[in-house]
């Protein structure tokens, strides 16, 4: 779990409430855990990048398809900044996009390299949940991120 805190004078407070009731579900007052602290940055981390690419290839191997085709439709699918391309009216964004296909159509997307922690999470879970839907099973890659 990766969740954002911020350090005060004598303690540390947690940012992201939901997370922080997640934290308290999963461990009961009393348990030891450990805690990796680093600097907070808003990009996604390497875990999340390797989750979420383990999530997408075993969607790909289950359902078939191309990695990057699979990756386009969980984010169209999921409706995570996906655009209509119309050459004539585009203006890009200010942040790195990626163009595709979708059924004879034209679009461009948000790169997952430019997604935020908070974003990344969110798409990991749903993508997640849709693998729970199809009865993929991913116990084994959420099991390693543990």
């Amino acid at each position: 779990m990766i969740l954002k805190a911020e350090m005060t004078e004598k303690s540390i407070h947690i940012l992201e409430p939901e997370l922080s009731e997640a934290l308290h579900t999963k461990y009961i007052a009393g348990t030891m855990i450990c805690l990796h602290i680093t600097k907070w940055s808003s990009s996604r981390s390497v875990r999340q990048n390797a989750m979420l690419h383990s999530l997408i290839t075993r969607v790909r191997d289950s359902l078939g398809g191309l990695f990057a085709d699979v990756k386009n439709q969980m984010c169209m699918e999921l409706g995570f900044d996906v655009y209509r391309f119309i050459p004539e009216t585009f203006e890009p964004p200010d942040y790195l996009v990626r163009f595709f296909k979708y059924h004879g159509d034209d679009y461009y997307r948000k790169s997952t390299t430019k997604y935020t922690v908070t974003e990344a999470n969110v798409f990991i879970k749903n993508i997640a949940g849709i693998c729970k839907d199809n009865n993929i099973d991913i116990d084994d890659i959420i099991q390693e991120d543990k």
